[in-house]
């Protein structure tokens, strides 16, 4: 059941099917998936909190890598530091929370984190998260547009190399390169 929905990411309707046998079988992934379907389409449905908190406590009870593999298509970046640490440590922090599971706000692209209570910026282009990054801003990241970033970036490396870092390394040193 997994492998068309990983064949095929952007196709919401595999999604859908994979999503509704989980259910059926009760296990939390299908909820976790069901919840921030229902989320992102409605993010302030008069339910939203609840479906929120029920989210973080349905997360905590879910596979991560299955999660990931999933669900998550949006990472969230900058954030866990204090704005006046170095940039490039904050940019190479990924944030615990979901899109989903940040509050909502008036403008459809910016959402409030309910730890930290920091506003999350979504961008939809490498410029616009570099340039919230350098401003030491909360972004959220569309899976596609963080891979389009992580596959230009070459450099010659030994052992386990940290794409995040080197983007982070690139926003704050970009003569550097």
């Amino acid at each position: 059941m997994l492998r068309p929905v990983l064949s095929a990411p952007g196709d919401e309707e595999r999604r859908r099917v994979y999503e509704t046998w989980l259910l059926r079988r009760g296990d939390v992934l299908g909820e976790v998936m069901q919840l921030a379907r229902l989320l992102s389409e409605a993010p302030n449905r008069p339910d939203a909190a609840a479906l929120r908190r029920r989210l973080v406590e349905a997360v905590k009870q879910a596979d991560p890598l299955m999660r990931r593999l999933t669900v998550q298509r949006v990472d969230l970046f900058n954030c866990g530091e204090q704005p006046d640490t170095d940039p490039v440590v904050r940019f190479a922090y990924e944030c615990p929370q979901m899109w989903e599971t940040l509050e909502p706000t008036e403008h459809a692209r910016v959402r409030r984190c309910p730890d930290c209570k920091e506003a999350v910026y979504l961008e939809q282009t490498v410029e616009g998260v570099e340039a919230r990054a350098r401003a030491g801003q909360c972004v959220a990241v569309p899976a596609q547009i963080a891979q389009q970033k992580l596959h230009s970036l070459h450099r010659p490396v030994v052992g386990r190399p940290d794409p995040r870092q080197y983007w982070a390394d690139e926003i704050a040193w970009p003569d550097k390169r």
